[in-house]
């Protein structure tokens, strides 16, 4: 099979093929033996997946992050659609075989997880973050595209709820200098900074609206109900689409990542105690033991 992987051409552009062509052989040659499939259906299934998460998701060319299971999701349901459903299918089973090929113990410990109970408080990792601003972007609408952008900023962003952004007016969205702040309402309320990589979806819907109008508006007339949640139960690609308690979890972690200091992300987050936070740490990343020993030192401040 390894001879055959280095000389079969899968159908693409010479151009296209000189870009994904390195990554896709080393894929496939390094999966070659653990599948049942035979060189030419490994190559070409790769390829076309590769040439999507490339040119329709912007992904770099990274294992870890283009053979992930949501990545996977996203192409069969968007981007193959010229497939008859029986070789969406067959396409779809080609993938994850070789997802877990390549990672064999990440697909062990994934098992293992969904056999007990998944996790809610899971942050989505950054090549999920964007096939979620795939799934906003393919909305059968331009309001419900505007909606499930606005959403994904608020709740990506501002760590927001979905009763947080129930009665969000334009007018509470506070733009200075320094940036963009949400002034949350209701019994949690509390003042918000967005996160600067969500701020131009912010100013997009801000601009598209009066001042009165609410920032997330779904036209739902119940505004007391979990308008996020009928939001997403309503939208195309359900399947690609988030959980609130998802993306609040990626804004904490990210947070915590980075060492913002803990009574203001508390106060941002609306949390009542520390204890609110406890169980997003397993999700934090590890810190190499230099860093951790710099950081423990310290200096003294009593």
């Amino acid at each position: 099979m390894t001879r055959r992987i280095e000389y079969l051409i899968p159908e693409i552009s010479e151009e296209q093929w000189q870009v994904i062509g390195g990554f896709v052989r080393a894929a496939v040659h390094d999966v070659a033996g653990a599948t049942p499939y035979i060189a030419a259906d490994l190559l070409g299934a790769t390829a076309g997946f590769v040439l999507w998460c490339r040119e329709a998701l912007g992904l770099k060319l990274c294992r870890s992050v283009v053979f992930r299971k949501a990545i996977i999701e996203g192409y069969i349901h968007t981007g193959c659609s010229s497939l008859s459903l029986a070789a969406r299918r067959n396409r779809k089973t080609q993938l994850l075989r070789i997802s877990e090929a390549l990672f064999p113990y990440e697909t062990a410990l994934c098992r293992l997880s969904s056999a007990s109970q998944p996790s809610p408080d899971r942050p989505y990792h950054k090549a999920e973050i964007v096939a979620l601003r795939y799934w906003a972007n393919h909305q059968e609408s331009p309001s419900r595209r505007r909606e499930a952008m606005t959403l994904l900023a608020l709740c990506l962003g501002a760590g927001l709820s979905s009763e947080d952004m129930s009665y969000l007016t334009v007018g509470m969205v506070i733009q200075d200098e320094l940036g963009i702040q949400i002034a949350a309402p209701g019994r949690n309320a509390r003042v918000v900074p967005v996160l600067a990589g969500w701020e131009a979806e912010i100013v997009a819907a801000v601009d598209s609206l009066a001042p009165h109008q609410y920032l997330f508006d779904t036209g739902e007339t119940n505004r007391d109900q979990d308008i996020a949640e009928e939001f997403l139960a309503k939208s195309s690609l359900r399947r690609l689409g988030p959980t609130i308690d998802r993306l609040k979890a990626t804004w904490v972690v990210a947070h915590l990542a980075a060492g913002t200091p803990i009574a203001a992300l508390m106060a941002a987050a609306g949390a009542g105690t520390l204890a609110d936070f406890t169980r997003y740490v397993p999700h934090l990343p590890g810190v190499q033991p230099d860093v951790l020993r710099n950081a423990l030192r310290g200096e003294a401040v009593w």
